[in-house]
C-alpha cells in the first residue's frame, strides 16, 4: 500500500549528482548533448520516477504548515523591491490576477503560490537520505485561459545552469503528476478565484505544464550554449509519448525588470504533438 513515505526515484539521483568543480560546465554540457542526442534514457528515468511516486506515495497533506506571506527581508528591504529571490518575484506576480506573456498568449498565467515542497509528508520525520523530498518548486502557476496547473522553476542571473534548472523541473514534475498528487495539486493549489483543472470520471487526466522562468540569465561563459541545448533537449523530450502523457508544454520564459514593473516574454515553447497520448 502508498504510504507518506518518501522514495528515492532515479531521476534524482541524476539531478543529486550534478559534474561540478572547475570543468563542471564543460562536463554539463557534455552531458547534456548526449540527452539531447539520445533523450531515452532520461525519459527512462522519468517513467520510473513517476510510477515509484504512484506506488510508494500517497500524501494529501497541504504543501507547508502554514500560509505563505509576503513582507521584508532581514535587512528591511521589501520583498519585490529588488529581485535577488525566489520571494521577491512571488510579490511582483502575486500583484496582478493575470500576466501576459508576450509571443505567446496562450501562456498567459496567473500567479497562485510560491516555494512548494511537493513530497512533504510527516513534518518532523526524516525523509530517506538522497530521496530528494526537499526540492521545492520555485512558483505554482495556472493557466488563465484553461486552468491548468503550471509548475515553473525560476532561474535567477548565475545561480544554476539551466540544464540544472531543468532537471530540478522533472524531477518536480514526476512528483506530481502520479493520480494522488495531482489530485493533491488542485485541492491544496487552487484558489477561490482559480481552480484548477482536476480529474473528471471516465475522462483521461489533464496534464501540466511545465516553465522555466529566466530572470537575468548570464551571457558569460558556457551558460549561453549549456540554455540553447537544455532548450534542445525540452523539446526532444515533449515529443516522447511517456512524457506527454503527462505535461501538455515545455515553455521557456524571460522576465525584464522594467522599473518595477516585470515584462514577460516567451523565449522558446514545446508543446506535445496532437493526437499525443492521454493517461487513462
Amino acid at each position: 500500500m502508498p504510504s507518506a513515505g518518501f522514495p528515492v526515484t532515479p531521476l534524482v539521483k541524476t539531478f543529486r549528482n550534478p559534474p561540478t568543480g572547475r570543468d563542471a560546465q564543460s562536463e554539463r554540457l557534455t552531458q547534456l548533448k548526449k540527452f539531447v542526442a539520445k533523450p531515452a534514457p532520461l525519459v527512462r528515468q522519468f517513467t520510473e520516477s513517476v510510477e515509484a511516486v504512484e506506488k510508494q506515495f500517497n500524501c494529501s497533506q497541504p504543501f507547508y504548515p502554514s500560509a505563505h506571506t509576503f513582507g521584508s527581508k532581514p535587512d528591511g528591504t521589501p520583498h519585490g523591491e529588488r529581485l535577488t529571490a525566489t520571494v521577491d518575484v512571488a510579490k511582483r506576480l502575486s500583484k496582478r490576477s493575470r500576466w501576459v506573456v508576450e509571443g505567446d498568449r496562450s501562456l498567459d498565467f496567473g500567479y497562485l503560490d510560491r516555494e512548494l515542497e511537493l513530497a512533504r509528508a510527516k513534518p518532523g520525520t526524516p525523509y530517506p537520505s538522497g530521496s530528494g523530498a526537499n526540492l521545492v518548486l520555485d512558483l505554482f502557476l495556472a493557466n488563465t485561459s484553461d486552468r491548468t496547473p503550471i509548475l515553473c522553476e525560476l532561474k535567477i542571473g548565475t545561480d544554476q545552469d539551466s540544464y540544472y534548472a531543468l532537471l530540478q523541473l522533472l524531477c518536480l514534475a514526476a512528483y506530481a503528476v502520479p493520480a494522488s498528487q495531482r489530485a493533491r495539486l488542485v485541492l491544496w493549489g487552487s484558489r477561490p478565484d482559480r481552480v484548477l483543472t482536476e480529474e473528471v470520471a471516465g475522462r483521461p487526466i489533464p496534464p501540466i505544464d511545465l516553465y522555466l522562468l529566466m530572470l537575468r540569465p548570464p551571457k558569460t561563459r558556457l551558460y549561453p550554449e549549456i540554455t540553447e541545448e537544455a532548450k534542445k533537449l525540452s523539446e526532444q523530450l515533449i515529443r516522447q509519448p511517456e512524457i506527454a502523457m503527462y505535461v501538455r508544454r515545455i515553455a521557456w520564459l524571460l522576465a525584464e525588470d522594467h522599473n518595477g514593473a516585470l515584462k514577460i516574454s516567451a523565449e522558446a515553447v514545446h508543446q506535445r504533438r496532437r493526437g499525443a497520448p492521454h493517461r487513462p
